[in-house]
Parts: C-alpha cells; sequence; structure tokens
C-alpha cells in the first residue's frame, strides 16, 4: 500500500465530502463548518497513528537502561557503527558512569575490554529487554 499518495487522496476526499454536506445546508458558514468538519475526520487517523508510536516507543525501547540506572534508551551517546554483510553493530556509551556497550541484533552487550563483551540484555518475544541469560 503507498500510503504517500492515498492518504492525501483520503483527506481531501474527507474534506470535499464534508464541505459539499455543509453546502446543502444552505450558507457559506455551513460549507465552512463542513469543510473543518472534514478535516477533523481526515487528520484522524494521523493522530491515531501518531498515539500507537507513542505507546509502542514506550513499550519496546531501542535500547536497555544502562547498569547504572541513569542513562535511558535515547541518552546514551553514539560511538560507531560497523556493518557486515548481514548485521549491523553499533556502539554506545552512557553519558554518566561511562561504560561502552555494543548493540547488534537482538542483543546489548557490556563492554569489558578492548575485545571482550559480556551479554547484558536480550529483546524477549514481546519486544522488551530482559536480563541476557549467557
Amino acid at each position: 500500500m503507498n500510503l504517500d499518495k492515498i492518504f492525501p487522496a483520503f483527506f481531501f476526499l474527507c474534506v470535499g465530502i464534508g464541505a459539499l454536506i455543509g453546502h446543502a445546508g444552505g450558507s457559506a458558514l455551513s460549507t465552512a463548518n463542513g469543510a473543518a468538519i472534514g478535516v477533523a475526520v481526515g487528520l484522524s487517523p494521523l493522530l491515531v497513528l501518531a498515539l500507537f508510536v507513542g505507546v509502542i516507543t514506550l513499550w519496546c525501547p531501542e535500547r536497555p537502561t544502562c547498569m547504572c540506572g541513569e542513562t535511558k534508551s535515547s541518552d546514551y551517546h553514539f560511538i560507531s557503527h560497523l556493518s557486515r554483510i548481514s548485521e549491523h553493530v553499533y556502539v554506545y556509551r552512557c553519558h554518566y558512569c561511562r561504560r561502552m556497550y555494543r548493540q547488534h541484533e537482538n542483543r546489548f552487550e557490556l563492554r569489558l575490554a578492548e575485545h571482550e563483551f559480556q551479554p547484558y540484555m536480550v529483546i524477549s518475544k514481546w519486544g522488551r529487554w530482559g536480563r541476557s541469560t549467557h
């Protein structure tokens, strides 16, 4: 489905139908009121989508909270990105305790030494971060 073409058509259709219904009421003010109702109906899917994305983001953050408990998902300092054939690896640093982490696939690992990493968190089947059992 190509939403970048369907949604504008839907929006203008709602505004046009609202204006026609308002115009059938008999005055210019009714036409404007009908168009305003059409705008509200046309924008309602965007509002629902924005609320849905907000709830999903709160339920499934991109990164877990740091071991120190101070750095939340969006507060990490991005260090680097390595791209391999089928895998992307991201390296982050905590602003408060300066611990470094590596994120790839569904794992978030704590950096111990130059090339040593300890599993810290994994994404569960429900999309939430949980302690790694390895």
